[in-house]
């Protein structure tokens, strides 16, 4: 799917924009990338049915540019940018802490090209007595050129353990904390996180503070106030905290959650409402309204309250004006993991330790997977016995893998319950797995050898016959990603969520599958279990009321 490498292209037009000191034109760049991002429909299939003014931000000037990449591969306006300022200007601009505004003046001032010629610049002293380069800013500069390039984003999994800790850290310390949690893109669980963002609630907000700048895990101090501290972990990481009144909670979380695009949608419609909203509350006009919770912004714009991973901007606010929300699957919502991979030789300990995992985490039912997907009936009817003795009134399911290429092997098929088949190949290879009846229910998983999933389904034309799409978060990636998730949903298409586990640990993966679900729009209807009580794909249950 060329959306990514499209939305990259526009962040980089964005960037050197910014190095030329335009005000508006690089946020619409930076939208419209946004918006690429996020959508499920390839390009080239939005550019064929003249659908691109339906996305939010692209106008007919962008929309131009997308039919020309459409068409040649190519952005002429890009490459006219790019020769017109020397490349190391990019890699400056992307070394943590420098902004456009400060590489513009190195370059224009100093003759700055790229991060060897600033380092020689600090280092012959340069910068020393320039406007606005203090010395503090010249040793972050210094250490900014030491540490190399961006850090990169951060994937999910590893992002939501920092956080984890962090917070445990926090609330250990015996800092007086009421309310806690995480915001920003990891909340929207998106793939990858830039930066890590907590908002807190304290009466005592210094002690916080202090509590925070001294955990193990920080290594560097950028910023630290009253009601907002930057820090840098060891890793490289940055994370922000933000301390507020109770009554403001709502607010910030709200706005720190964010996206931009979702945010601006909000405030618009408060001015509409004689309304002012910001990250402390809203406004009526000279009284500001308490907001300890999110629900209660949403309510004063006239909405329903829109669950974090739908704020993109990309249809949620009109489904919550219309009460169209989708019914989401809950965290505590997914009845298990279905992709187990196990030995037909393993032991009775390995299995009672996966078995622990899951009833640990309150899960009801499990599938696994066999190694080698064994042909012999004896070795799999065997094995199942062993499973289900073993699981007790867990349900606990048996599944094989395959490849596309290698047809489904029909002495094992009356044995399973459900058959992984790994994602790649020609789709009419694939395809003849489904040939013969009585096959067991198709999941399609291992995507990370697919360069382009999307289009794999859609030329397998799998939704329409009846496999059952695998979404699931890695330690180090989504598979498949958000984009192809939600155009499988939007074709009606099945969903069975997994935590792609190695070992019981990764089990706690499962809640941020939930999470990408509800990112990709996922009504809880179109998510099923593969092992269920009739042998079939059954679709998850709502949560009974506690």
């Amino acid at each position: 799917m060329p959306n990514p490498e499209l939305a990259r292209l526009f962040l980089e037009i964005a960037d050197l924009l910014d190095l030329d000191g335009e005000k508006f034109k690089p946020e619409a760049y930076r939208r419209a990338a946004r918006t690429l991002e996020a959508t499920s429909d390839p390009v080239e299939e939005l550019v064929r049915t003249h659908r691109l003014s339906t996305l939010p931000g692209v106008g007919d000037a962008l929309a131009k540019k997308i039919e020309e990449y459409v068409e040649t591969g190519h952005v002429h306006y890009l490459e006219r940018l790019r020769a017109e300022h020397p490349p190391g200007l990019l890699e400056l601009l992307r070394l943590d802490g420098v902004g456009p505004k400060t590489v513009r003046r190195l370059h224009l001032e100093l003759g700055v090209d790229g991060p060897d010629s600033l380092r020689q610049a600090i280092e012959g002293g340069r910068l020393d007595g320039m406007r606005g380069f203090g010395p503090r800013k010249i040793e972050l500069l210094r250490a900014s050129v030491s540490r190399g390039g961006p850090r990169g984003r951060t994937p999910l999994a590893e992002a939501q353990a920092v956080a984890d800790h962090l917070i445990d850290a926090l609330r250990s310390s015996g800092a007086p904390i009421d309310r806690l949690s995480y915001a920003g893109s990891l909340r929207r669980r998106r793939e990858t996180v830039g930066d890590i963002d907590l908002v807190a609630t304290s009466e005592s907000p210094r002690k916080v503070m202090e509590a925070f700048t001294h955990l193990p895990a920080v290594g560097e101090v950028k910023l630290s106030g009253a009601t907002k501290t930057t820090v840098v972990l060891g890793s490289g990481l940055q994370v922000d905290l933000r301390v507020v009144p109770a009554e403001a909670y709502g607010a910030t979380l709200q706005y720190l959650t964010g996206s931009k695009d979702h945010n601006v949608r909000l405030r618009t419609l408060a001015l509409e409402k004689g309304l002012s909203l910001n990250e402390y509350g809203v406004t009526r006009g000279e009284t500001l309204v308490s907001t300890p919770t999110e629900e209660e912004v949403y309510s004063a714009v006239g909405l329903a309250y829109v669950p974090p991973e739908l704020r993109e901007n990309q249809g949620e606010v009109e489904a919550a004006r219309e009460g169209r929300l989708p019914d989401l699957l809950p965290d505590e919502g997914v009845p298990g993991e279905f992709h187990i991979h196990v030995e037909p030789t393993a032991t009775d300990a390995d299995l009672e330790a996966w078995l622990r995992g899951l009833t640990l985490r309150r899960l009801p039912a499990a599938g696994f997977v066999v190694e080698g997907a064994p042909t012999d009936p004896e070795t799999l009817r065997a094995f199942r016995t062993r499973l289900q003795h073993l699981g007790g009134r867990m349900r606990v399911g048996l599944a094989i893998e395959v490849d596309a290429k290698a047809g489904l092997p029909p002495a094992s098929l009356p044995l399973v319950d459900y058959v992984i088949l790994r994602a790649g190949g020609p789709a009419g290879a694939a395809r003849e797995v489904l040939q013969g009846s009585g096959s067991p229910p198709l999941v399609l998983s291992h995507f990370e050898g697919t360069p382009d999933p999307a289009r794999w389904l859609k030329e397998g034309d799998w939704s329409r016959n009846g496999a059952t799409l695998e979404l699931g978060v890695a330690a180090t990636d989504v598979r498949p990603d958000t984009a192809t998730v939600r155009a499988w949903a939007e074709q009606g298409g099945k969903v069975v969520l997994s935590s792609l586990p190695q070992a019981p640990g990764d089990l706690t993966r499962l809640s941020l599958s939930a999470g990408v679900a509800r990112r990709a729009w996922v009504p809880r209807s179109q998510l099923v279990a593969p092992v269920g009580d009739s042998g079939v794909p059954h679709p998850v249950r709502a949560v009974p009321p506690q």
